[in-house]
């Protein structure tokens, strides 16, 4: 049952990007027959044509790509829900933490994720090779990456906000949340921070984290060193 959502989704997920790889191509067609035109014509007669062409081209394959993330983003955490629900049906107590850090890195592609996505992910996995995770982000403004790792029934949501100017690492504050069970998350926990290969409060901007989060600084780091099992 499990394997027929992933595989629909996956099938899906194909056709929509061959829809942008096809809009791409006809764009990219247009554009050699209107610089031809170009060439061989009179610069001023077909200057205008070319730009708002052009300019038309590169709006709809934007949202296009924009339509074809959303729609990925979104049929991934129908399943990562339905999944959640099922692992969890019987738990009879769901043990939930909040965990909050700043990344050190961003990358732009895939979808804004920085480092700390980046490394819960590769830990996701690493555990279990039918780890399903969804990540959307279409800026630095807001991102978030969702996980669900079946072999030890953790579920994990990161989400990251801007707050500051420009988007750099220390503009960016991040909230970690992992559930069910106990043990298997705090284990998470600790792989991603032995990943990451630093502690999560050193040079951080707590007032960001207060701000962002409605958080306090010391009980962020007291629950960061009870997860790490640190004095």
């Amino acid at each position: 049952m499990n394997g027929g959502l992933i595989l629909t989704d996956n099938k899906k997920s194909l056709r929509e990007d061959k829809g942008l790889i096809f809009t791409i191509i006809i764009w990219l067609f247009n554009m050699t027959c209107l610089i031809i035109l170009l060439i061989f014509g009179e610069l001023s007669t077909y200057m205008p044509i070319i730009l708002i062409l052009f300019l038309l081209g590169i709006l709809v394959i934007l949202i296009r790509f924009v339509k074809v993330i959303s729609k990925k983003a979104k049929k991934t955490r129908q399943i990562i829900n339905e999944l959640k629900d099922e692992i969890f049906e019987f738990v009879p107590e769901v043990y939930k933490v909040k965990l909050y850090m700043q990344p050190t890195k961003l990358m732009a592609v895939p979808n804004f994720i920085n480092d700390i996505d980046e490394a819960a992910i590769s830990l996701a996995k690493t555990i279990d090779e039918n780890a399903i995770i969804s990540t959307k982000g279409l800026s630095y403004y807001s991102m978030y990456c969702e996980f669900l790792v079946p072999s030890i029934k953790v579920y994990g949501f990161i989400k990251s906000k801007k707050k500051g100017y420009s988007g750099k690492p220390k503009n960016i504050v991040t909230e970690i949340t992992l559930e069910d069970p106990e043990e298997e998350v705090k284990n998470f926990a600790r792989g991603i921070i032995a990943i990451l290969d630093r502690l999560p409060w050193e040079n951080v901007k707590w007032k960001k984290i207060e701000k962002a989060f409605k958080v306090k600084r010391e009980e962020c780091i007291e629950k960061w060193k009870e997860i790490l099992d640190i004095e």
